[in-house]
């Protein structure tokens, strides 16, 4: 019996064995891209790649590849070999939001305000105070910039279009007309429509600018703006830091922070999702270089605050003690074909540490997949309140994603703060960002609940929640700490955070949970899809109107603060005399409506909200409303409405009084769906 083997060679079998010839097939190109490094997804031979061999291009490839290690690197075209390699690939985190926006140019009403496109709101309905309709004023080009914050590689911009059906050729530049990031766009009017910036001529700016070219209008109700850095405005935490660790990830230069770098001494980003990563740009300080040295960067699905396993984390690249040219930047590459994970940890074998000193940090590498369950907080921008705080450190900033700005109590006996978390969960794990510096001790005695109780006394705890976790160890400076839950693991709605103490004040940056849910049918949460009200009138005399339509209180956000300068995610309706004022949300069909969770605006003032009545209704029926009951007779900023009615729009209505009346609210709206 005769046996024949086959040995199966894939760059053979697409390229053949000659490489003196031009490839024979496209995935030729691919595979030989790939085998040097490079990203593949979006590659495609150009007239003069076509024209090379086998041979030429495996050279030009590994070629390329080198170059792309210089941030800054470009060919004679002026395209950033970075971008050439590694294709588009873009950040998740949308850098428009909240910037400084300027216009040339006219719009009719505030419900078409330019400052409309940079406020997260995505609903294209032009009557609702989300988009912008700008028009031409004295023959001037008409055009909408927006200023970021920092300067950044400008990699992809996303357009989402009003509910009109316009014609709309649009350009994009960066800083100046000459600097295109593209023309000739045309708008889709039935979904968003992605721009990729491929020929800029300089390499980072702050000011991106749309302008159009048939009639010189303006209809746009978004605009996202994304950088090839996805690094950035994530979630910086570490085991010792003497300043701020969002300074890492801000993107700007003008600050550096001194950190500690060992085996048990880290810092980390979260990437927030599963990521393949290429490689790191990390900025020294010029003036500190001999702290830029032995240390190493791994990828893991790890949170780097439990106890350190190397198993389960892939090297990225190292850093030994080398002579450094004076660039912005030290680049590092991982392996060819990058390394995944979704935290990216910076650690040091020296003993106990190495003092370590940068400026910033950009990460460039492609989306995957969502974060695994035991990796996705549950906390984000879920509402909060607080046994009481000290100024404007509202318990909103313990669940607003941004590790920087810190909640505060006053200085009393077991100071707390709780999260509606909007589910039952089984929790796994809570985790914490302390504050750095002399303040880390102040959450030394800090202890983790979880209840089914919205509201109850500290020193009852033991009837209505479970023990999570008991802290008595002290903390380092700046130090993110993450704890198991005692088992068997709590199950509740509710997350309770205290400190054990007589005497102290209770401010922390962050709290995260993990864990998983539990599905409830009497409390799952809704889609509400927009939200309007009977009269426009501002509820906030001191804000701008287009900061103040209804849907800001179905935006999604944790922020119930009204305090100026700052974003404002709530809303409201003023009324006089015997007029009733209403705000209405709806849903798209149907529902059982078991509760209402409201959560009013801070500083709190009780009698913006007296005498407000919540009803569930049904569209398109003689007007019949549900009135739903307060759950308890809460003073605080976070209510619980009793409804168990069946409709598809909620309605809170301002009654009995006949002075200037005043109501707002932000809320989300757990419901049984009844199809």
């Amino acid at each position: 019996m005769e046996h024949v083997c086959c040995c199966l060679d894939k760059k053979l079998g697409v390229c053949g064995s000659n490489s003196s010839l031009p490839p024979p097939m496209e995935e030729c190109y691919t595979l030989i891209w790939l085998e040097n490094g490079c990203f593949t997804e979006l590659f495609k031979p150009d007239s003069n790649e076509k024209l090379m061999t086998i041979k030429q291009f495996n050279n030009y490839a590994g070629e390329i590849f080198q170059l792309a290690k210089n941030l800054y690197a470009r060919n004679s075209n002026s395209e950033l070999y970075r971008l050439i390699c590694f294709q588009h690939i873009s950040g998740s985190k949308n850098m428009a939001f909240n910037s400084q926006v300027y216009y040339v140019g006219k719009y009719d009403s505030d419900l078409y305000n330019p400052k409309n496109v940079v406020d997260g709101i995505f609903n294209n309905d032009i009557s609702l105070g989300s988009c912008v309709i700008l028009k031409p004023s004295n023959s001037l080009q008409t055009k909408l910039t927006i200023k970021l914050s920092g300067y950044h590689f400008i990699n992809k911009v996303i357009l989402w279009p009003t509910n009109e059906n316009v014609n709309q050729l649009l350009k994009i530049y960066v800083y100046w007309p000459e600097n295109l990031c593209a023309d000739n766009i045309q708008v889709n009017n039935d979904s968003s429509t992605e721009v990729l910036c491929k020929n800029l001529q300089i390499k980072e700016h702050s000011h991106v600018t749309i302008e159009p070219k048939l009639d010189n209008h303006l209809h746009l109700c978004e605009i996202e703006i994304l950088s090839n850095n996805i690094a950035y405005l994530k979630p910086a935490i570490s085991k010792y830091t003497v300043g701020s660790m969002q300074t890492l990830v801000d993107g700007s230069t003008t600050a550096s922070l001194e950190i500690r770098l060992g085996i048990n001494y880290w810092i980390a980003i979260n990437l927030l999702s599963y990521y393949n990563v290429f490689g790191l740009d990390v900025k020294p300080n010029l003036y500190n270089l001999i702290y830029f040295k032995n240390f190493y960067i791994e990828l893991t699905n790890e949170n780097p605050a439990l106890v350190y396993n190397s198993t389960k984390s892939t090297l990225c690249a190292k850093k030994i003690f080398d002579v450094i040219s004076l660039d912005d930047y030290y680049s590092f590459m991982c392996s060819k074909g990058g390394v995944k994970g979704q935290f990216v940890v910076f650690r040091s074998t020296q003993t106990p540490y190495e003092k370590v000193v940068i400026g910033e940090i950009k990460i460039f590498g492609y989306y995957l997949a969502p974060s695994n369950q035991i990796n996705t907080n549950i906390l984000l921008h879920k509402p909060t309140w607080a046994s009481d705080t000290l100024n404007h450190y509202y318990a909103y900033l313990l669940t607003d994603g941004f590790y920087e700005a810190y909640f505060h109590t006053l200085n009393k006996k077991k100071p707390w703060a709780r999260i509606d978390m909007l589910g039952i969960y089984r929790l796994f794990r809570i985790a914490i960002a302390n504050r750095h510096q002399n303040f880390a001790n102040r959450a030394r005695y800090i202890r983790g609940l979880v209840s089914n109780y919205q509201d109850f006394s500290i020193d009852y705890q033991l009837y209505y929640s479970k023990i999570c976790f008991i802290n008595n160890d002290e903390f380092e400076s700046g130090e993110y700490r993450l704890w198991d839950c005692q088992q068997p693991n709590p199950i509740g709605r509710f997350i309770i955070l205290y400190l054990h103490s007589d005497d102290q004040y209770f401010n922390i940056l962050e709290a995260e949970a993990y864990g998983e849910e539990i599905i409830d049918d009497d409390l799952s949460l809704l889609p509400l899809i927009k939200s309007d009200r009977k009269v426009d009138s501002n509820s906030f005399s001191n804000r701008d109107t287009n900061e103040q339509f209804p849907l800001k209180i179905i935006d999604g956000l944790s922020e119930n603060i009204e305090k100026l300068g700052q974003f404002l995610s709530c809303s409201g309706t003023l009324t006089n005399d015997n007029i009733e004022g209403r705000i209405t949300v709806y849903m798209n069909d149907l529902y059982m409506i078991n509760q209402v969770v409201t959560i009013l605006s801070l500083p709190l003032l009780k009698e913006n909200f007296e005498n407000v009545q919540v009803a569930v209704e049904i569209f398109n029926t003689i007007l019949q409303r549900q009135i739903c009951s307060l759950k308890n007779d809460s003073q605080r900023e976070h209510l619980l409405y009793e409804c168990k009615s069946v409709g598809d729009r909620v309605s809170f209505y301002k009654i009995g009084g006949n002075n200037i009346m005043k109501t707002w609210a932000h809320f989300q709206m757990p419901h049984i769906d009844i199809h």
